[in-house]
């Protein structure tokens, strides 16, 4: 093997443990939800939200969890929501009206419980374009109307009713 193989060889493999090594720090970065649900058990929402809150990458990856509607990220979001601030409840009110579409059923449980229905049945957006508005109103409407829940069925009906009023107000522009 040439001497020049192995440089390539050892900076490869160098350039690998160096990625590695970075995944696994951004991991340990962001907090599972059980671990969220322990410390707010036993510290409560504001100190945890507050550490959330000084670092926003992990603050937006919280965010991004929430928006899946994964149950578990729901909870952390009911668990968090007493606790925030304008800015902070603004976007977590966002995160879980973007979870409207792939949980709605567990969105529409959260109302009245923290979150308000004028927050969460809308569109969860801040200067985007129209056509990504509308695609998510759709979704939202295409995921509320499928939606067979007795328990939330009169939060369902207007929660329909408030993202089709917005569709047809954005129709008009």
């Amino acid at each position: 093997m040439s001497k020049a193989s192995t440089i390539v060889r050892i900076m490869i493999l160098a350039s690998l443990i160096t990625i590695i090594m970075t995944c696994n720090i951004l991991a340990a970065g962001i907090p599972t939800g059980e671990s969220l649900l322990a410390s707010i058990r036993d510290e409560g929402p504001k100190p945890v939200l507050a550490r959330l809150w000084a670092d926003h990458e992990v603050f937006d990856q919280i965010c991004s969890r929430i928006e899946s509607g994964d149950p578990l990220w729901l909870k952390v979001a009911s668990a968090l929501r007493p606790a925030a601030d304008a800015a902070s409840a603004e976007e977590l009110d966002f995160s879980v009206a973007r979870a409207l579409p792939n949980s709605p059923r567990g969105v529409l449980s959260m109302i009245g419980k923290g979150f308000d229905l004028e927050w969460v049945c809308t569109s969860p957006f801040i200067e985007e374009s129209i056509d990504i508005e509308k695609a998510y109103l759709h979704k939202a409407e295409k995921a509320l109307v499928k939606l067979n829940a007795i328990d939330v069925e009169e939060t369902r009906k207007k929660c329909l009713l408030r993202i089709q009023d917005i569709l047809k107000k954005l129709d008009k522009q």
